[in-house]
């Protein structure tokens, strides 16, 4: 048996903590924002309580580190009437999925429990949801190209301009402050938080990976170049995601001058070959068709090579780009029950092949099927956008659960009911 110690394996109490330049640096970044904070604060007080008027380019800035004014959009409870408004649940369901899959993940990986115990568990139909978790991050995917071509097509209706350059601007200043943030604290302060083997074999390691690679992060390659040095651990999805944004104006602009062909030929197109791309990957690879966890430790190269490319994530976005097209198009989509029936049934069954793969799959004593690691690999993101692609429609058409609210009516001159058209 070989046993593998590394340079944090061993570690003391005593061990001198210094900061360094960086360190200092942050400290101070922490300070400033807290003072903003503090200042937003009592901005707020003056101007609800004592009825002061505070306006300016400045007090806007303080506005955005406000408890108050972040705090009614953080727990506002009203249900939005506006357009996709169904994409709030689906966050915040894909968001908690997430985090119940990564407790899944760090439990299998850290020395928490008994491996063996983990393997009998994958063979449970219980542990389905957990075996496929990294399909929530499709959901974003998804979402992404669907509300990019929303409000492209808000654009176009309200006769404004595609500005590229402030396209681009505005996508990257949503992202990088509170990224670039992260980055800075794994490299100084976040090893000070705990102490001991473990905590410095994995806060560490992430700090000499940033030491390493900080320029691929913060120029958002970091899933191409050093892919498996990552310096905080889920910043690969950002680099999708800025990377799609970055190759987005190539679709939106077509959209945006009214070209049909794009998202109803050519992204369609792309569609099907980006899944044939996706199986390509596991079946040239010859990788088993397990769960991300039992597959990147069977393979170092997938991490790599499968999970992190953009052309392998691709297929969602692109499938988000057809139906945000559809629904910004058509104002008021109208489906029959038997059409709402037929969609239900053709959305689930996909999902459901692959779902009895991944059951097959983990069954014990089942050999390595090549063909079917493939088409699980390969088509279970698009498969599981596909179904939640249609949850959307369906829930825009009213055919998902409850019906939209009706629409306000007034009674006109003449004594006759009327709808009143909501702008907002």
């Amino acid at each position: 048996m070989t046993v593998f110690f590394d340079n944090h394996s061993c570690t003391s109490s005593r061990e001198p903590k210094t900061l360094e330049t960086l360190d200092w640096f942050a400290i101070f970044l922490i300070i400033f924002v807290a003072v903003l904070c503090v200042t937003a604060i009592l901005n707020d007080v003056l101007r609800i309580y004592f009825n002061v008027k505070t306006n300016g380019t400045f007090v806007s800035i303080l506005e955005c580190f406000s408890f108050y004014e972040n705090g009614k959009s953080l727990f506002r409870t009203t249900s939005p009437d506006k357009p996709l408004a169904v994409l709030h649940g689906l966050r915040a369901l894909s968001a908690f999925w997430i985090v119940v899959a990564h407790h899944f993940y760090i439990s299998h990986i850290f020395p928490m429990v008994n491996n063996n115990k983990m393997t009998t568990f994958t063979r449970s139909v219980f542990s389905e949801p957990f075996i496929q978790s990294e399909l929530a991050v499709d959901t974003f995917l998804l979402m992404n190209g669907i509300l990019l071509v929303h409000s492209t097509m808000k654009m176009q209706l309200a006769k404004e301009k595609f500005n590229v350059p402030l396209f681009y601007l505005h996508h990257v200043l949503r992202v990088a402050p509170t990224y670039f943030v992260q980055i800075l604290i794994t490299l100084t302060l976040y090893r000070y938080l705990n102490d001991g083997p473990l905590w410095k074999y994995y806060v560490y390691t992430s700090r000499e990976n940033c030491q390493e690679t900080w320029w691929a992060h913060l120029t958002f390659l970091n899933n191409y170049i050093m892919p498996n040095k990552q310096c905080v651990p889920s910043s690969w999805y950002l680099a999708v995601h800025m990377q799609l944004t970055l190759l987005s104006p190539l679709i939106l602009i077509p959209i945006f001058k009214g070209k049909k062909v794009v998202p109803l030929v050519i992204v369609p197109i792309l569609f099907v070959m980006a899944n044939i791309v996706s199986i390509s990957i596991t079946y040239f690879n010859n990788y088993r068709g397990t769960f991300y966890v039992d597959r990147t430790a069977s393979r170092e190269d997938i991490f790599a090579n499968e999970y992190l490319p953009t052309y392998g994530r691709i297929s969602p976005w692109l499938l988000g780009i057809i139906v945000g097209y559809l629904l910004s198009r058509e104002k008021d989509i109208k489906i029959s029950k038997t059409q709402a029936v037929t969609g239900w049934i053709l959305s689930i069954l996909p999902f459901a092949c692959i779902v009895a793969i991944s059951r097959y799959i983990h069954s014990e004593g089942v050999q390595h099927n090549l063909t079917l690691s493939s088409i699980e690999n390969g088509l279970n993101n698009t498969s599981f956008a596909i179904l939640v692609a249609w949850i959307i429609v369906a829930s825009e058409t009213g055919y998902a659960a409850e019906s939209k609210p009706e629409v306000p009516k007034e009674i006109n001159a003449n004594g006759q009911e009327m709808n009143v058209k909501i702008i907002g």
